[in-house]
């Protein structure tokens, strides 16, 4: 059986751009008011792996043909120590640490793991 394959067209402005440490860009996207049906769509499509296509015209059907196939390099689902890492990413870069990330996160971790290993009876 064939994945239906989903795809999100709606009006949109690209609003803000940030250099990521990974190397990639953080881009915001501002749309116009949208439909339910939409605004279900992209919250279905959140962490999903695909392709970011802009236009300043509507695309035609022919347009679409020379996108290339994704291959499968991440999954869809990240793993919980995953989610922790990207977590505590947006929160040293939203509360402009000035550790290094790496830093940052091994010593977070390490606080974490020796307060649960305080909570373990000996």
């Amino acid at each position: 059986m064939k994945k239906e394959k989903k795809v999100l067209k709606i009006p949109s402005q690209i609003g803000k751009i940030e250099t990521m440490a990974d190397k990639g860009l953080k881009v915001v996207v501002y749309t116009q008011e949208l439909t339910s049906e939409d605004k279900a769509l992209i919250l279905e499509l959140q962490n999903m792996l695909g392709w970011f296509v802009f236009s300043e015209a509507e695309l035609e059907p022919e347009d679409l043909v020379s996108l290339p196939k994704i291959k499968a390099e991440f999954r869809s689902e990240k793993t919980p120590s995953e989610r922790l890492r990207a977590v505590l990413y947006v929160y040293w870069d939203q509360a402009s640490i000035k550790t290094p990330f790496d830093d940052f996160y091994k010593k977070y971790i390490e606080n974490l793991i020796e307060k649960i290993k305080e909570k373990i009876n000996p």
